[in-house]
């Protein structure tokens, strides 16, 4: 089964996926550990083939993987949903749907955070996951208003 983590970054994605999952893949850790970098668009090509591969190889070995990305659009996550399609794994969406002043604010406080740009942008490319496109089911945890 793939298991794939939506949310504006600070939603609580990462917290959520460690907590629930023994085998994620996660294109931050994969340019931190593989890379020794933050984000380098020269190597983003580089870092997705990983990920993409990664989850592959866990779905042939009936693993159940945890995809941890924020997965704003449908375009994204259509790629995700076709290694799943191809290995016979159903693929479940997990939306992590806290308010956007919540993550905001999180995401200020991260060492790493995203530029208030960078998150605009995120926010109005966000499109909700839903069944219709190919998941076997969609989850969408609501945080508190903090």
């Amino acid at each position: 089964m793939l298991v794939v983590m939506i949310g504006l970054p600070a939603s609580g994605k990462t917290t959520w996926a460690e907590r629930n999952f023994r085998t994620l893949v996660s294109p931050d850790r994969i340019r931190l550990e593989e890379f020794g970098t933050e984000f380098d668009e020269a190597i983003e090509d580089d870092v997705w083939s990983l990920a993409y591969g990664r989850t592959r190889e866990a779905l042939e070995a009936d693993d159940v993987v945890c995809f941890d990305a924020t997965s704003l659009s449908r375009t994204r996550r259509r790629r995700l949903l076709a290694i799943a399609r191809d290995a016979g794994a159903p693929a479940i969406a997990v939306w992590m749907d806290t308010p956007r002043h919540v993550a905001w604010r999180r995401n200020r406080e991260r060492d790493r955070s995203v530029p208030r740009g960078s998150f605009a942008e995120m926010v109005v490319a966000f499109e909700p996951p839903s069944e219709d496109e190919g998941f076997a089911a969609v989850v969408r945890i609501e945080e508190a208003v903090e």
